[in-house]
Order: structure tokens, then sequence, then C-alpha cells
């Protein structure tokens, strides 16, 4: 019998687990009564005036069997008496004796009947056992059984993935159901491939973690993909139950510093791999993603856009959450939270949390930093009022007072060197930091200390920063949002930023935040646009792209920690475009050319220098200046590049001389030099590239349609036919019958909550009842 983590629950999610139970057993209708103005009566069957059952159901876990017969003796007893029902039933859970029954049968004589009429947690265990639907209805007691969480222990270690169990399981009793878990778990169940998207803070995570906890209690093993997507392709085994999770997959920043996601063909892969996942019987695949990068993200690949499981995705919004919605998330996080009761009373005071409820920058990752001790814990009593009101009118600043008075300035310095680096490339952050800290300490007289980059990193992680395989990057994206805000609202930090640049994204991204917020800044940041920034810019064009170090084997390994040449040329040309008018734009010209004439064809991402030119083709004040021949010199690069291009790279190249601008004689012979490359043996190196069946299927599939194309397809019949050929000798595995996935019951639907319920369920908040 599963042993339930009752403290798992708040008052009103055991108060609907009780009337759930005791409608099943008795097979009748309860009638439910607001919280905290029962007096006496929590449900109540009556079949007549003279015929009344009320329960009471009791709550007191923490508390234990001495609080709740004192309780019960003290503040029920009398109103009981007032009632008067013919039976009363009492049910919590706490676990009972038999003379625990026995002194609560005494306690409240004549009105309990008998010790059956007092229910305890292992009663509780009885019922939820003989009414399996309600145990799977009621989300947060199923997944938080003791049966459920070692099933899903032994799922977790059998696979050995980085999949935080404990952590999750935490945050259980903290979620809210609303309307999107059971869409979510249907389009799961339905298509085995889930894409969540929204805002940031929205939740998007917490739902995808409680939908992989529920699958691992199914059986299924969990895959946790850190890095990229060939995690995943290397983990996955035919005919295994396996649920793979991709979470944020694309990064917190996307357009600009993440083009290179569409060089190296990650879209392609991420495409290729839902396909594999959704063909299979057994596997399912749960990604998420910030909306607004998703968004970006289709109209640059047509892979993307032509998936319809990415494009019919979850979208997460506010609207999803209710006012029941709302409220419960924030009851549940205040209840379960360690704040002081006086902390807790302010929230009470004058229906304050209503307020929270119904203000416009509601977000459940702001419901959870203000009922974090950790984080509250030095806002007196008296101000938290005002503290939250703060917090939710200008959610950034809630960072303020730890970035100024918690963390040490090396902290800050590194904090600030992450916002222009990246955070891709450790030593390249490291690089930003030393350079950052060595200027602000000598500028303001500070001293410095061995190893700070590496202290500073430990202390930051988990508060700030988070450190995976992907790099480093902030906690969460109001933490950029609020460092953003420091460097534009300090000239002296902006200053120092722009003297102590290293690298050429360092300028970039300065630019580009004094381009978002607009003119304002031009008066606070002068040197943005003045002939000291071009001059600093194009210093820095050519500074290393990658820096090397030397492995414990001995191999050398490079790093990138800069822009590639086709990001600075995109750069380049994007400022060119904005600043048309200032004087000494001949230097950034004169060095874009510079750049391209160093440009190795090996070094050249094709996807990516045709994007390139793409855009730069619609900057119209660039074009009007020296930008058009600067363009043609980007096209000759890329041609010369062609003999490196593979199946996919031709889907978008074929019809480059219809879609090219300005093209030439000399460019069609290299074109077609390019083309005849891949025909007479390029191919090769295209399948050379497969790791598996799957990818020698999908190269089929990028021929076949090339061959199929009105235009140069006999180019692509040759490698076609020897492609097949190739593979023709690998037999297929046998598809498997398509398992049960064991699903539990659908949730049943949270009633929505009134305004008036709101009020009493937030008057039990220092209750243990």
């Amino acid at each position: 019998m599963p042993n339930y983590n009752y403290g798992a629950l708040s008052p009103r999610d055991f108060e609907e687990v009780s009337r759930d139970l005791l409608q099943a057993e008795w097979n009748v209708a309860l009638e439910a009564f607001k919280e905290g103005r029962d007096s006496g009566i929590d449900l109540r069957y009556a079949t007549s005036p003279g015929n009344t059952v009320i329960v009471q159901c009791k709550h007191y876990v923490k508390s234990g069997v001495t609080a709740l017969l004192r309780h019960l003796k003290d503040s029920e007893l009398p109103k009981i008496a007032k009632l008067n029902p013919n039976r009363y039933v009492v049910m919590t859970t706490v676990g009972l004796s038999p003379d625990n029954k026995q002194s609560i049968l005494q306690a409240l004589a004549p009105y309990v009947k008998s010790p059956s009429d007092i229910l305890g947690a292992d009663d509780l265990d009885g019922l939820l056992a003989k009414h399996p639907n309600v145990e799977r209805a009621n989300f947060k007691l199923w997944l938080t059984s003791t049966s459920v969480i070692d099933r899903v222990l032994h799922n977790a270690e059998v696979c050995q993935t980085e999949f935080e169990v404990e952590r999750i399981k935490q945050k259980l009793p903290l979620f809210v159901q609303n309307q999107a878990y059971p869409q979510a778990k249907e389009i799961l169940r339905a298509t085995r491939i889930l894409v969540v998207s929204g805002p940031p803070g929205i939740g998007k995570t917490t739902l995808a973690e409680m939908l992989l906890y529920a699958s691992l209690e199914e059986g299924y093993e969990p895959v946790v993909i850190q890095a990229d997507i060939n995690e995943g392709k290397k983990l996955y085994r035919r005919g295994a139950r396996q649920i793979f999770y991709y979470d944020d997959f694309l990064g917190q920043t996307f357009l600009g510093d993440r083009r290179e996601y569409f060089g190296q063909n990650q879209d392609k892969a991420v495409v290729d791999f839902i396909e594999m996942v959704r063909r299979s019987p057994d596997s399912k695949f749960i990604l998420t993603t910030r909306e607004h990068i998703l968004s970006s993200a289709i109209r640059l690949s047509e892979r993307l856009d032509g998936n319809t499981l990415i494009r019919d995705r979850i979208v997460l919004k506010l609207g999803h959450y209710s006012f029941g919605d709302r409220a419960r998330i924030l009851y549940n996080h205040l209840y379960f939270s360690d704040l002081p009761n006086t902390h807790k009373r302010e929230m009470l005071r004058g229906d304050f949390f209503l307020r929270i409820i119904r203000h416009p920058h509601f977000n459940p990752r702001l419901i959870e930093w203000l009922a974090d001790l950790s984080r509250v814990g030095s806002v007196p009593a008296t101000d938290y009022q005002s503290y939250v009101e703060n917090l939710l009118d200008n959610p950034e600043r809630i960072w303020d007072h730890a970035y100024r008075t918690q963390i040490s300035e090396a902290g800050r310095c590194l904090l600030l060197a992450l916002y222009t680096d990246g955070g891709d490339s450790l030593l390249g952050l490291e690089s930003s930091f030393a350079d950052l800290r060595r200027a602000r300490a000598k500028r303001y007289n500070q001293p410095t200390e061995p190893k700070e980059f590496e202290a500073n990193l430990k202390v930051l992680e988990g508060g700030f920063l988070t450190i995976g395989t992907r790099g480093i990057d902030y906690l969460n994206p109001s933490i950029r949002g609020y460092v953003g805000s420091v460097i534009v609202g300090d000239p002296e930090t902006y200053s120092d930023i722009f003297e102590s640049a290293t690298h050429f994204k360092q300028i970039a991204t300065l630019w580009r935040q004094r381009k978002e917020v607009g003119s304002p800044s031009r008066q606070l940041l002068p040197q943005c646009h003045s002939a000291t920034f071009i001059s600093r810019l194009t210093a820095l064009a050519h500074s290393p792209t990658f820096a090397c170090t030397t492995s414990a084997e001995g191999e050398i390994v490079a790093h990138q920690i800069d822009y590639a040449t086709a990001e600075r040329l995109r750069f380049f040309a994007e400022f060119c475009n904005v600043e048309h008018a200032e004087p000494g734009l001949d230097q950034v010209y004169n060095a874009m050319e510079q750049l391209i004439a160093k440009w190795s064809s090996e070094m050249l991402g094709i996807w990516y220098t045709q994007d390139l030119l793409q855009e730069m083709a619609t900057l119209d004040r660039f074009m009007a200046g020296r930008g058009a021949s600067i363009r043609l010199l980007v096209l000759e690069k890329l041609l010369d590049a062609l003999p490196h291009a593979m199946s996919y790279n031709w889907q978008s190249l074929i019809d480059l001389p219809e879609t090219t601008p300005g093209w030439q004689q000399r460019n069609g012979q290299k074109f077609f030099e390019g083309l005849r490359s891949y025909m007479n043996g390029g191919w090769r190196n295209d399948l050379d590239n497969c790791e598996n069946l799957h990818d020698k299927k999908q190269l089929v599939e990028n021929l076949s349609e090339l061959s199929q194309r009105k235009t140069r397809s006999r180019f692509f019949a040759t490698p076609l036919r020897e492609v097949r050929d190739e593979i023709a000798s690998i037999a297929d595995e046998a598809e498997k019958p398509e398992l049960g996935t064991g699903s539990p019951n659908q949730a049943l639907p949270q009633s929505s909550l009134s305004e008036s319920e709101v009020r009493s369920m937030f008057r039990t908040l220092l209750l243990d009842c």
C-alpha cells in the first residue's frame, strides 16, 4: 500500500481529497463550505433537515495528535454542540492509533458515534487504495506517494541521467494544475512530442518537469539533454521506453549571438530527432523555449517552420492562470514557505494578497521570490508590503539589493563581463572578467586577490548564475535585464566596460544595447556613436576568434571566444545602416574589406553566409554606400566554399543565381564548379557524416527532393543512386507494436474560486488545520 505524503497538501488540497474520497465511498454528493468560516463544518450531507452528517477536515500533519485533540476539545466541541448533527466525522492527516481514536471519541461524544467515523492517515491510505481514480485525480498526492517516488528514483537511476528527482519532488507541493497541464499531457500522449513555449517566468520548466516526473512513474527512463541534441541521439535506444527532456533548447538569446545554431545545422538535427521520436512507439520528447526566441527562429528556419509539432506547440500565457489558479499559486508558496508569521500576517492585512493576485506582472517566478525566506528574510515585516509592491512593479529591481550589498566588487565585475561576453566559453569570459576587474581596480584604487574568477563563479552559482555544459548564463532573464539597466544607467560602468573591452562582441553588445533603449542614452553615453567608438570598434575587428588550450592528453583544444567573421560583418553592416550619417564610416568599410580578404573558405559557414547576404540586401542605407560592393565580395567567398557544401546546403543554394541581385557571369562559373564537385564525389562527405541509418535515410530524402527540382536536378541523380545502393543492404528493424502508456486518469479540473472563497482560503494561512 502506498505511503502518501500528506505534508505535500495544503489545507484546501486536503479538503478536496477528503471530499472526493467520501463521495466515492458513500456514493453521495457532499456540500463544501468556504474555508475559514466553516462554523464547525467543512463538508455536509443532509438527506432531510433532521438528518445531517457533518465532516471536519483537520490537516494537522505538522502539529501531531496532541495538538489535534486539544483543538477539537477547545475549539470544535462548542461549535458541534451548537450544530447538533446526527453524525459527526473527523478526517485528519495525522496518524492515529486505536487509543488516539478512543480519546477523540470520548472528547466529542455523543456526536462522533464510533471509531469508524474518525479517519486518520492509515484510513486515508486505505480509501485511496480502494478508489484509485481519486488517487490519480489528485495529482500532488499521487506523485508524492512512496511507491511512485520509488519507481521514479529507480527509473532515474537505471539510465544514470542528471535528473534531479529530489529537487522536482520538493516543487510538487507548490504546483497548481491549470488548464495547460491536461492539454499538454494529451499532446504528449497523442504525438509523443511536446514543445512548451512562453515568456520568462511563466512556468514552462515547471510544467515540463511535472510531465517528466509523471512519465517516470509510468516506466519511462529520463534522458536530460544538457548541451545539444547529439546527446539525445547517442543515448537513444530503439525499443526502450525513454523520455527525452531538452529545457531551453534555443537558449536565452537567439538572434545575433546564436545564429551559429543554424550554421551548425542544429535546427535540422532537432527536427530530425523530433521526427525519429515521433515515429517510435516507445519514446517521448519534451522541449521548452522562450516564445519570442522560438518565433524568431521559425522565421529564420524553414525546417522549424515546416515542423507541425513545433508550430502547434503549447504557448503558456498568463491567461492560462485563472483568478483561482493565481490564488492557489500564491497560497501554496506562502503556506509551504519558511516565512515567519509576521510576514504572512502582512500578506493578509487589508487583503494585500488580492492586489498580488490581480497584478499585471504576476508570474510564478516572482511569487517564488517573494515567498523565499533567503530572499526576503532581511526585509522587516513592516516593509514587506511595500517591498512586494516594488518587486511586482519593477521585476528586474529584485536583484538591486543583492547586487549592491551582498556580493563583492569582483562578483559585480563578473556579472557585468558576462553581459557583453555571453558566457559561451569559460576561457573567453575569464578574459573579459580579468580585463574589466583590472581596469576598475586601477580606476577606483581597489585591491584584488588571486583566483577571483574561480572563487566568484562558486559564490554566484545558484544565486545569480547557472553553469552547465552549454556555458555560463544568468540564472534567469530578469538578472540579465537588471545588469543591462545598470550598464545603461551608469555612464561610469559603461565607460569601464567600453575602455577595458578586448573582444569585438563586447563593443557590439554595448552598441546594440544603446540602440534598444533609444535616444535618451545617447546623451548619457556619447561615445556610442563618436569617432572614439568607431576607432575602438575597428581596432577590435581583427581580435582573435579562438583561444587554444592543451588538454590533459596533450591535445590542442580551440575555444571560440569572440564573433566569427560572418557575425562581425553582420554587425558592421547593421552599424553602417543606422549610423550612415556619421563621419569615419570609411574606417568601418575598410575593416570589412580586410576581414573578407582574410576569410578562409574552410572557416566559412555556408548557411550563415547565405543568410548574411540576404540580410545585407535589406539594409538600404548600407547598400547605398559601399555596402553593395562589399556584399559582392561576400558572395565571392560563399562561392569559393561551395565544394564543402552538403545536401541540406544545396536545398537552399540551388536557386542562388536566380535569387541573388547583381549576379555576374564569373559567379555562375564558380557556382557550377561547386555543383560538379558535389556530383563527382562531394556527396561522400555527406554519407561519411551520417552516424546511423536514420541519418542516411534523411540524406536520401534531401537528395530526392533536389533531384525533383525543375532546375539543375541532373546534378543530384548520380549521388542519389549511389547513396541508395550504399544503404540498400542495411535492413531496418521492424517497428515494435506500441506499448500502453499506463497513464493516469485525467486529473479532475479544479473548480474556479470566487473572491470570497479566496479570502476564506487565505484566512487559513496561519492555521495548521
